[in-house]
C-alpha cells in the first residue's frame, strides 16, 4: 500500500487522465475479439489493405471494390505500368488527368501504392458522386 502512494505521489501531476462519465460493459476475458477489418486473399501486404481499408471507409466507399480495380488495372502489380507508359501503379492511375487531384492530396509518387490508393479511391467517389451513386456507371467513367 506504502509502494502505491508512493508511485502515485511520484506520478502525479504526470499523467493526464480522464474522468469517465459513462460505463460500459466489461467482457469476459475468454471471449475472442475479431479484428478491426479482415483482410483479402491477394498479394496486397497487411499494412496497404489497412490504408485500402481506412481511406475507403473515409470514403464511404466498399474496400472490396478497389480490390478488384487492383486486380484487373495491375494483377496488383504496385509497380505496373501501362498505357504506353501513361498509368501507373496499382490502380493506373494516369497523371495527365489526375495532377490537380494528386497536388489537393498532396500525392506526388503514383508508383507508391499508399499515395496510388489515396488517389484512385478519390477518384472513383467523385465518379459516385457523379453519377448518383450507380456504381456501374462509376466504374466505366474511372476506366475511360
Amino acid at each position: 500500500m506504502e509502494n502505491n502512494q508512493e508511485i502515485e505521489k511520484d506520478l502525479e501531476g504526470t499523467v493526464e487522465t480522464e474522468e469517465v462519465t459513462e460505463c460500459t460493459e466489461t467482457t469476459e476475458a475468454t471471449e475472442v475479439t475479431q479484428p478491426l477489418h479482415r483482410f483479402f486473399d491477394v498479394p496486397l501486404s497487411e499494412d496497404l489493405q489497412i490504408h485500402i481499408f481506412e481511406t475507403c471507409e473515409e470514403y464511404d466507399i466498399d474496400p472490396a471494390i478497389i480490390i478488384a480495380i487492383a486486380c484487373k488495372e495491375s494483377t496488383y502489380n504496385v509497380s505496373a505500368i501501362g498505357d504506353n507508359g501513361n498509368s501507373f501503379g496499382l490502380l493506373q492511375i494516369q497523371p495527365r488527368w489526375h495532377y490537380q487531384r494528386m497536388e489537393k492530396l498532396g500525392c506526388t509518387d503514383l508508383l507508391d501504392p499508399f499515395q496510388n490508393v489515396t488517389v484512385g479511391v478519390d477518384y472513383l467517389c467523385e465518379q459516385l458522386n457523379r453519377y448518383g451513386g450507380d456504381m456501374a456507371k462509376a466504374l466505366t467513367a474511372y476506366n475511360q
